[in-house]
């Protein structure tokens, strides 16, 4: 397939994307976002279903081509469920930590990367709490300066600021 001088000799998907990028309005633009809609956000993506690549280890949302048949209850579960449920194990959070990074990294929109950076955390303070493991390379005092940042969001909900309230204790503890 030729290409064109004019398109610098970037392909057909490339320039897509670029025009899509491009259309995006900037979030300056756009104004401050209300708390309600990071909060709206944060609650479809928890429910969304969850799912391992049992072939790479990686955590991520169920769809028709990454779908794996999984031996666990996990295989079922919402991205909510395995965040909360009692025999989540930590290897598991620690995949759904760099699911919520790559959704933060991924983020187009300021309340995008807020529900990314949501589920990574909540993922760091579960493991503390519940298993009592760091899951991150964050120190226990930048862990806790973190957390107690986001508990104070108006948009968090009100288990997410339990949670990291516990994790801020357990942090303090150690």
């Amino acid at each position: 397939m030729d290409r064109e001088q004019s398109t610098f000799g970037l392909s057909r998907a490339k320039i897509a994307r670029l025009m899509q990028i491009g259309g995006k309005k900037d979030q300056a633009e756009q104004g401050p976002v209300p708390p309600e809609d990071t909060g709206e956000l944060l609650r479809d993506q928890l429910a969304q279903p969850f799912t391992l690549d049992c072939d790479s280890g990686r955590g991520g949302m169920v769809s028709s081509k990454t779908l794996r048949q999984l031996t666990t209850a996990e295989s079922k579960s919402s991205l909510g469920d395995v965040l909360r449920g009692p025999n989540t194990t930590a290897s598991t959070l620690e995949k759904l930590k760099e699911f919520g990074r790559k959704l933060f990294s991924e983020g187009i929109t300021a309340p995008q990367r807020d529900v990314g950076l949501t589920i990574y955390y909540g993922a760091i303070a579960r493991a503390l709490v519940r298993h009592r493991v760091r899951i991150t390379r964050l120190s226990y005092r930048e862990l806790h300066e973190s957390l107690a940042v986001l508990i104070d969001k108006e948009w968090m909900p009100a288990e997410f600021k339990t949670l990291f309230h516990e994790a801020c204790q357990t942090c303090k503890s150690l």
